[in-house]
């Protein structure tokens, strides 16, 4: 009853752990709890006899097979994360053993899975297993950094060594019955993940650091372009008070010579124009608007038109510099391929957020040609940000449809 018990809570940990770091799949609720018994099941048919070797391997498959169907992601993340969450379970487990023996040298090992003992075990695992996570959240959430160098995960090999020591040698009988040999490797494997820990946060420091540099020098080029962008946006405003202005003087002729539906004509298309123009520089977003701003040469001479139905707060998942970044790259990508187009030329931005994500739609056309081309822009654009990308084409229309979930 008592291992039944660990294994339950044990599935409900993992769950929650992964829950903290990558979203689910959208299964129904019958689903989730069918998946959910199973891993139970399939997990307490190991420990059934007992906690040993084999049981350890078959709870360890079945678990990450749980974990893989229930949420997202590629299959070497979710297995990275999962040592790290199987990692901290085993560490809690021993160390409850520790503490537990530290307050009561009496303690004996014997028909353990049975007594009363056990239960203060698990609770006590449950305890060290939800804090550590707790710890590696906060620390995860600070770092905010999603490409990360080879290197990294490589320093992952000591975890998984302990995690086959623990479940090799990892039962009570033998590791906490005085043999100090197994304690002092145990021990040493500790130290060497405490080591490498440390080399990551070096390199998630290093990523850091050149992540800010970008970002500066990101921010330097936005400050220089958005000077050039006003000294262009004068120029503009001026030859459109100007046009205004001759304009202006023509309605009045019109008026004074009495030629009103050359009048109503001249009204129609000052009005349109005026329109078109305010379109192009203006959105409900603050930030999109201004990459659009800057762009509003290049689509003007490319005779692209841009429609967008973006919030401000749409995007606010990423701050103000990766949004500008994110908004420039999708902008770019659109600008590149529907300038090919020998068709009319056009590009529409929607977004739409929901309260776990937001999806930023982008509808453009492009030459059939160029479909590999704008798969791999997109691919990149996911690993850049840590979105992930749904790509259609239509042949037909010979337009692309793009739409980006943002978590």
């Amino acid at each position: 009853m008592m291992i039944f018990l660990s294994d339950i809570l044990t599935v409900i940990f993992i769950t929650h752990f992964f829950n903290q770091f990558i979203a689910k799949r959208k299964i129904s609720y019958y689903m989730f709890f069918l998946l959910f018994l199973l891993a139970i099941m399939c997990t307490y048919l190991g420990n059934y006899n007992g906690i040993n070797q084999i049981g350890k391997i078959l709870s360890f498959i079945t678990l990450y097979i749980y974990i893989s169907f229930l949420f997202k992601g590629s299959l070497i993340n979710k297995f990275i994360l999962f040592l790290v969450c199987y990692l901290t379970i085993g560490i809690s487990e021993s160390l409850s053993i520790v503490f537990f023996q530290l307050f009561n040298p009496s303690f004996s090992l014997n028909n353990i899975y049975t007594s009363n003992t056990y239960l203060v075990i698990i609770i006590l695992t449950q305890f060290f297993a939800y804090f550590f996570s707790y710890i590696i959240q906060k620390i995860c959430h600070t770092i905010k950094i999603t490409n990360l160098p080879k290197s990294f995960y490589i320093l992952f090999f000591p975890a998984l060594i302990t995690i086959l020591f623990l479940i090799v040698y990892g039962n009570y009988q033998t590791l906490f019955s005085g043999n100090k040999i197994l304690v002092i490797i145990l021990f040493l494997l500790l130290i060497s993940n405490s080591i490498t820990i440390l080399f990551q946060l070096q390199i998630i420091k290093n990523e850091n650091l050149r992540k800010s540099l970008e970002i500066s020098e990101l921010s330097n080029e936005m400050m220089i372009s958005k000077f050039n962008s006003l000294n262009k946006e004068y120029e503009s405003n001026f030859k459109f008070l100007h046009n205004l202005l001759h304009t202006c003087a023509e309605l009045n002729q019109l008026i004074d010579q009495k030629k009103y539906d050359e009048l109503d004509l001249l009204i129609q298309s000052l009005s349109n124009k005026t329109i078109k123009e305010f379109n192009e520089i203006y959105t409900n977003s603050p930030i999109f608007s201004t990459v659009l701003n800057h762009k509003k040469n290049q689509l003007s001479s490319l005779h692209i038109s841009v429609t967008s139905t973006l919030y401000s707060d749409d995007l606010s998942s990423l701050d103000s510099i990766n949004q500008m970044i994110f908004f420039t790259k999708i902008l770019d990508l659109a600008i590149k391929y529907c300038s090919l187009s020998d068709e009319q030329r056009f590009i529409i931005i929607k977004s739409r957020k929901d309260i776990y994500s937001c999806t930023l739609q982008i509808i453009f056309n492009f030459p059939s040609t160029f479909e590999n081309d704008i798969k791999e822009s997109t691919s990149n654009i996911d690993k850049e940000f840590n979105t992930q990308s749904d790509i259609s084409f239509d042949y037909n229309l010979k337009i692309v449809d793009i739409i980006f979930l943002i978590n």
